[in-house]
């Protein structure tokens, strides 16, 4: 068989499975290498097994399956499920290190991180509230993952205020370490505090250079944001997976015979024997399906038509993509002589072809066929000029020959006729009229009156149609307009109960919002007569919509995670300082795509709509220890630098446990990796940027904005 989707689902699955692992040791090895504790590394450890259970009897509850989706949550959060325990940890840690009771430590390290933590906990949770209220795709597409997500998160968050605390008070020693637990942690140290004494020296510098700090801040804003402005940075609607399979059909004139069509496949499976080794096995069909079943699926059917089928040997057995194979497979298709239309696509996977989208779609609309086909006609050669379109098709294709009638309406006008009623008189000669009913045996057969075959196509009699003036005279048909030998459409296809004609297409080597670029470019320069408009859909359209909804939940996901900040700190201005933490996340995911070298896509978006509720979570843990600090009787610029220097460990790990818990996700490059590569890389991105700028810049701004209420040292 040469079409099996379920086996790239499970490859997926798997992929994604080992992912979820790797990421769990990184997070667990992360832990130990900064806390230099193994009992404080295993008491964090334990907060993955313990959340993941509760994601899976949540799902097993909601009726939910182990798929792809739900996978990709608990892989997203596998890094953030620790944040809680390790601040919590590294807090009850410090205490016992300056010689606080074991009971002490555990009750007083997780009350004084409390507020903290539960804040940084419901921002992240609150930016998945406009996903999951709002309706179309992304929600279909992504609720599952923002459920499972906040279940794990809620959890994470109960373990730190409880079994963290409990494990810490029975398990958690600190003893002098010796050997190589004494080397290890020296090591360690040695790293870590020449990161300490560089961050603190920074900080003190800028809280004396705030105004050059915060404008140099505001330039990288700028150089981050223009790629998203200017169109440097490229845009998709779904990363194209790379499932290994492969179809395409071709449409020969119509009256081709059956033995045509063969040989056209035999010349694509000579053409594939010899230039796509990549290939393990292929099928074809020429002509129609049995029973019809081809015509049933919307798939055209005929002896002038074809059918062909490949499957490709596993991605990391070739070095071409499946996208780079179908290009060059249409290049070919194109080049057949006889071939009207036809195309190759990647069939299975979750791109735009999984959701019944074509990857490039252009409707003309429009009620004139002839004038319709032509624009569709000059559009499509154009088309084929731009590089890495390929498998380009018209939807209306020509089919059998037909005689059309022109009126002469000035004629009609003359006579006082009108075109109905002309109209009336040919179609009753040509399909008949009811003349009466004829009683035989019980049974009404009905009269029809009409030409017989011979007479109904032959225009010559046609032409001498008579037809009844209203002075009793009659006058030939062929008076009043004349017959046209044309070829009329095999269907006409309604969008909207209007007329349309499709031309779709696929691309290859070039992002969407390139193709689309120049796409427009060339309707631009066509002249569309009155009554005819041209609208690009397809993946455009379908990404263009997307974009505006996630926009929206970017807006209102940034209001939430502000208005839950405001109800914990029970402040409009912290949580306002506190938000500036976001732009920088922005530029953290402008960077990301750039180096990365991949289009920006629905996928890249939710990670930065995810971003608004974590990159606030290190600038939360700051600020709550500035203010706790400042309670204490502590001055404005000392409490500054204190809370920089004790919380800097305790973010420098929650965002390296969820940096390094989505590496594996943003670099895997395993079969079904593309969909979820490119949210993996915007969090890491984002992340990686916002923590390094907001431990300078939200000090900055706090102290400015206390400064301005009168606060003095």
């Amino acid at each position: 068989e040469v079409f099996d989707s379920s086996k790239f689902i499970k490859d997926s699955i798997f992929n994604l499975t080992k992912t979820v692992l790797i990421a769990a040791i990184l997070v667990i090895f992360v832990a130990f290498f900064f806390l230099r504790n193994i009992r404080g590394s295993i008491i964090i450890a334990v907060t993955i097994p313990t959340s993941l259970i509760v994601a899976f009897i949540f799902l097993y509850f909601i009726g939910a399956s182990i798929n792809l989706v739900s996978l990709s949550s608990l892989a997203i959060a596998i890094g953030m499920v620790v944040d809680n325990a390790v601040v919590v940890l590294e807090n009850i840690f410090y205490h016992k290190e300056r010689g606080a009771g074991r009971k002490e430590s555990s009750l007083f390290g997780t009350q004084e991180v409390a507020q903290a933590i539960t804040a940084s906990t419901l921002t992240t949770i609150a930016i998945f509230l406009p996903i999951v209220i709002i309706k179309g795709l992304i929600s279909v597409m992504f609720r599952q993952l923002a459920f499972t997500i906040s279940i794990v998160l809620l959890t994470s968050l109960f373990i730190a205020f409880t079994l963290t605390p409990v494990l810490s008070f029975k398990f958690l020693k600190i003893k002098e370490k010796k050997g190589i637990s004494k080397k290890i942690s020296e090591f360690i140290e040695k790293i870590y505090l020449p990161m300490e004494k560089a961050y603190h020296s920074f900080l003190s510098f800028s809280l004396k250079h705030k105004l050059i700090v915060f404008l140099s801040a505001t330039l990288l804003f700028i150089i981050g944001i223009l790629p998203f402005v200017t169109g440097i940075l490229k845009t998709e609607f779904l990363p194209e997976s790379d499932t290994g399979q492969i179809s395409g059909n071709f449409i020969l004139p119509p009256g081709t015979n059956l033995e045509i069509t063969n040989q056209t496949i035999k010349k694509l499976e000579d053409y594939i024997q010899k230039e796509v080794p990549e290939c393990r096995i292929y099928g074809a069909r020429a002509g129609r399906t049995e029973g019809g079943f081809a015509s049933i699926m919307g798939m055209a059917e005929g002896d002038n038509t074809g059918l062909i089928s490949l499957r490709l040997v596993p991605k990391k057995e070739r070095k071409r993509s499946s996208e780079e194979i179908v290009y060059i497979l249409n290049k070919k298709l194109k080049e057949i002589p006889g071939v009207v239309q036809g195309s190759f696509e990647i069939r299975g996977g979750f791109g735009t072809h999984f959701l019944g989208t074509a990857p490039l779609e252009i409707k003309i609309f429009g009620y004139d066929i002839k004038e319709t086909d032509s624009i569709s006609n000059l559009i499509k050669t154009r088309l084929e000029k731009i590089e890495g379109i390929s498998g380009l098709s018209i939807s209306r294709q020509s089919g059998t020959p037909e005689l059309s009638f022109r009126f002469k309406r000035n004629i009609l006008k003359h006579y006082g006729l009108s075109a109905s009623g002309l109209g009336f008189y040919l179609r009753n000669a040509i399909t008949g009229i009811k003349a009466g009913v004829l009683r035989k045996g019980g049974e009404e057969i009905d009269i029809i009156v009409r030409l017989d075959e011979r007479a109904r196509k032959d225009i010559n009699i046609l032409k001498s149609i008579s037809i009844p003036l209203a002075n009793g005279e009659r006058v030939p048909l062929e008076n009043f307009g004349e017959f046209e030998e044309t070829q009329g459409p095999l269907k006409i296809d309604r969008e909207n109960k209007e007329r349309v004609v499709k031309i779709t297409g696929s691309f290859y080597g070039r992002a969407l919002s390139e193709i689309i670029r120049d796409v427009q470019k060339v309707i631009s320069e066509i002249k569309i007569p009155e009554g005819i408009k041209i609208e690009i859909g397809g993946s455009f359209s379908e990404q263009r919509e997307s974009f505006e909804v996630l926009f929206f939940a970017f807006i209102i996901g940034t209001i939430l995670v502000y208005l839950v900040m405001v109800a914990q700190f029970e402040s409009f201005l912290h949580p306002f300082i506190i938000m500036f933490a976001v732009p920088f996340g922005i530029v953290g995911v402008s960077f990301a795509h750039l180096i990365a070298g991949i289009p920006f896509s629905v996928n890249s978006f939710i990670g930065l709509v995810m971003l608004v509720g974590i990159v606030v979570n290190n600038s939360i843990v700051l600020i709550d220890y500035i203010n706790i600090l400042r309670k204490r009787g502590i001055k404005l610029l000392d409490a500054v630098k204190e809370a920089g220097k004790r919380r800097l460990r305790p973010i420098i790990i929650t965002t390296a446990t969820t940096i390094f818990g989505l590496l594996p996700l943003a670099l895997s490059t395993a079969e079904g990796s593309e969909s979820w590569k490119p949210l993996g890389i915007s969090v890491v991105g984002g992340l990686l940027v916002s923590s390094f700028i907001s431990l300078i810049i939200v000090p900055i701004i706090y102290v400015f904005f206390e400064r301005l209420k009168g606060v003095e040292e």
